[in-house]
């Protein structure tokens, strides 16, 4: 984990949980440690669904860099994240709005090489998981090569969800697997449209599965592909 990735002490964390400026992916705490600002660090968590870890002293350590952690240490994230809502809203002027969900990316440097990829491919967002999915920390925003700056990125709670409310948004849903049943480069891409990618070796979460409208095999004459190449050859299409 990269250290500028990390904020650490305890009244810098309560002061980037009251504020709305800082993004926190998640805070470790040491065990045993008690008191009220770890009580307010607790409860201002749970109102902003922050995850909580408790770890031994020794792993906030080796976190730091032996640095004087107070037991707490938060990792931030490298950009601000938009609401479902919010992000919406930012493509609602397009002719032909085009979303990449993605769905399981836990690679860092694989989440940085898709935005880089989207950005320059004219994606207009990305939705990305809060659970069991990578963030945007500093590795992602290194790796994208300056394309973070320029991509809108909502995380959200529940994929299926989110899926159900673009549909009623009148998207247009298309998740990408190699066993899809239509080819992908015979689908019509103009419209507002979202794609589903899922991590290597997994095409999406089953609940995401059961909501997409569409299935589309992006390589049906080749084996597995890597997302980045899906991604190009969706955008390929739709122009």
């Amino acid at each position: 984990m990269n250290r500028s990735d990390l904020l650490y002490g305890i009244h810098p964390i309560l002061e980037a949980l009251r504020s709305a400026e800082r993004q926190i992916e998640g805070i470790y705490l040491q065990h045993g440690r008690k008191g009220r600002e770890i009580d307010e660090v607790l409860t201002l968590a749970k109102t902003k669904r922050v995850t909580i870890d408790f770890r031994p002293k020794e792993a906030l350590d080796r976190l730091t860099g032996l640095a004087h952690h107070q037991g707490a240490v938060a990792m931030v994230a490298a950009k601000a994240y938009l609401s479902l809502d919010e992000l919406m809203a930012v493509v609602a002027s397009k002719e032909h709005p085009l979303l990449l969900i993605l769905d399981g990316i836990e690679d860092p440097h694989n989440l940085g090489a898709i935005l880089r990829t989207a950005e320059a491919a004219g994606v207009d967002g990305l939705i990305i998981p809060e659970r069991r999915a990578v963030g945007l920390t500093a590795t992602v925003a290194k790796t994208s090569a300056g394309a973070i700056e320029y991509l809108p990125v909502a995380r959200v709670v529940n994929l299926s969800q989110t899926i159900e409310r673009l549909k009623k948004g009148n998207f247009w849903i298309y998740a990408l697997d190699d066993k899809g049943d239509q080819n992908f480069l015979s689908i019509d891409y103009r419209g507002a449209l979202a794609l589903v990618i899922g991590g290597r070796r997994r095409a999406g979460h089953p609940s995401a599965r059961r909501r997409t409208l569409r299935w589309a095999n992006p390589h049906p004459d080749e084996g597995e592909g890597v997302e980045s190449e899906c991604l190009g050859s969706s955008r390929s299409a739709s122009l």
